[in-house]
């Protein structure tokens, strides 16, 4: 027998301002999956938007959320970052993550990186968040599903 789940959360895509371009001339916003979590870490809480994404090999944050958390990040061990805007280095450290609506939290270990501080939003990838859980998009209906 299978285990039961502990949380089914059935949430909207949220609608996110873009600027219009040349390829996109009459495009305002985007429809991503926002998730709001929590990241916890010696009796401090960040509570945040994360976006989930299925191509990040780990989970990754802002060092800003580092710092508010009380992390000392410079000092975590390394690790090789690389996105869509080149590479750069990380600093991993384990915390606990809390998705807010399943009131559900496990310990993930967490890549701050510096070059998400512009963005200000964490990438919930595959270690650390993906590997918790079941996710369904449905992109047609701007939905997604997410069995803990």
């Amino acid at each position: 027998l299978g285990s039961v789940p502990r949380a089914v959360l059935r949430l909207a895509y949220k609608a996110v301002p873009c600027t219009a371009s040349a390829a996109f001339p009459t495009q305002t916003q985007v429809h991503i999956p926002l998730l709001e979590v929590a990241f916890e870490y010696g009796g401090k809480s960040f509570r945040t938007l994360g976006l989930l994404d299925s191509g990040a090999g780990r989970m990754l944050a802002p060092t800003d959320i580092a710092d508010a958390l009380g992390i000392d990040w410079k000092t975590c061990p390394q690790t090789p970052v690389i996105g869509v805007s080149g590479t750069g280095i990380g600093y991993a450290a384990d915390v606990q993550l809390k998705v807010l609506l399943a009131n559900h939290h496990w310990t993930a270990r967490v890549v701050f990186t510096p070059g998400l501080n512009a963005v200000g939003i964490p990438l919930l990838g595959q270690q650390g968040f993906f590997d918790h859980c079941v996710v369904q998009f449905e992109a047609r209906k701007k939905e997604f599903k997410i069995t803990i």
